[in-house]
């Protein structure tokens, strides 16, 4: 769905997860372009919005007021979650555009009731989906999109339990239900840049090669239907 502020597509799919509540908090606003289009959008009629950034907090502010939605937007400045309270009665937040490290430091100091999320890591994202699953969250979408030439995930979270794979921990389980063309392109090209790396200095490193055999097997999963049939 287009949104109205013709937000490029990761901001879009962010909007889009995002449920339609009374009070929705965006952490780490940058420069409301989210925490705008919520209210456009009246999937919230109020956003708590948190920036630990002056200079993009005040861009956030002066984009709410030529856009007339101050009314319906609070503007804090403060790390994560430090100047959001219970009494603010958010019902789902929004963190994005974060690495791994420090978006697992922002929902260690979440508000208590606080159980919706819509996520957004920039790095560290086994390590994110690792920490969600020990402390009692299930992904209802945890999947990749593609945004010129550069791929992101994007997560939707709620409390509750969960068993996944060790393949669905390391890529997200909903790219094994949905979402096909775009994770079989992200196989392929980084099973290419790692099977280059590996002919070329002949080992790869601990990390990378752990990523090259998750890679495999996952391209098996897609690939051994196609092998079946031409054997057939």
């Amino acid at each position: 769905m287009a949104t109205i502020l013709k937000l490029d597509k990761r901001l879009e799919t962010i909007v889009n997860l995002c449920d339609r509540n009374k009070v929705i908090a965006d952490i780490g606003c940058d420069h409301g372009l989210v925490t705008a289009e919520l209210i456009l959008e009246e999937i919230a009629d109020n956003v708590i919005a948190t920036e630990i950034s002056v200079d993009c907090l005040n861009k956030a502010i002066m984009l709410a007021n030529r856009i007339n939605i101050l009314p319906y937007v609070s503007f804090r400045e403060c790390d994560g979650f430090k100047l959001v309270t219970k009494y603010d009665k958010v019902n789902q937040a929004v963190i994005a555009g974060l690495g791994g490290k420090k978006m697992i430091e922002i929902l260690e100091h979440r508000p208590k009731n606080l159980n919706n999320f819509v996520l957004n890591p920039m790095s560290d994202v086994i390590e994110v989906r690792k920490y969600l699953l020990t402390h009692k969250f299930r992904f209802v979408v945890d999947k990749l999109i593609k945004v010129d030439d550069k791929y992101y995930t994007v997560m939707k979270v709620t409390r509750g339990r969960q068993k996944l794979s060790p393949l669905e921990i390391f890529f997200g389980f909903s790219n094994f239900r949905e979402n096909y063309q775009v994770f079989y392109e992200y196989l392929k090209l980084n099973h290419e840049k790692l099977s280059s790396l590996k002919e070329r200095f002949g080992e790869l490193n601990e990390k990378n090669e752990k990523a090259l055999q998750y890679i495999e097997k996952a391209l098996s999963l897609f690939e051994a239907p196609q092998n079946k049939n031409s054997k057939d």
